[in-house]
């Protein structure tokens, strides 16, 4: 007896919903990888403060990306509405090391594991 088919005539293998791993094969250890790792790792526990509320707002606006603020388009005291919640104000700053902090930032448990997770099964491509 033959598993049933597809409407379209043919079977369909799916796909995990949480990738565990890729095909390519990893020749050598991806360090460079593994390091990325440890940075997201340190900035989420000492800046971040592993996602307390106010430690984690104060970080987003210090350390990620306001554009308006780099490109000096928003007007020093401009409010900028992070959720129903919570604002940063624009200082004037416009720091360009937020073009490298911001890669850093994240905005919750979910979003570090789930990034940091894909990073580690195909960041060694």
């Amino acid at each position: 007896m033959r598993p049933p088919e597809s409407p379209q005539g043919r079977e369909e293998r799916r796909a995990p919903l949480f990738p565990i791993r890729d095909e390519n094969p990893t020749v050598r250890t991806p360090v460079a990888t593994y390091l990325f790792i440890g940075a997201n790792v340190l900035v989420w526990v000492l800046l971040q403060g592993l996602g307390a509320p106010q430690v984690l707002l104060e970080s987003l606006c210090h350390y990620a990306l306001i554009p308006g603020d780099l490109l000096g388009h928003a007007d020093p005291g401009t409010r900028i509405q992070l959720s129903e919640r919570a604002t940063c104000t624009v200082d004037g700053s416009g720091s360009p090391l937020t073009l490298f902090s911001s890669m850093f930032m994240h905005g919750s448990w979910l979003h570090i594991i789930g990034n940091l997770w894909f990073l580690y099964i195909f960041g060694d491509n």
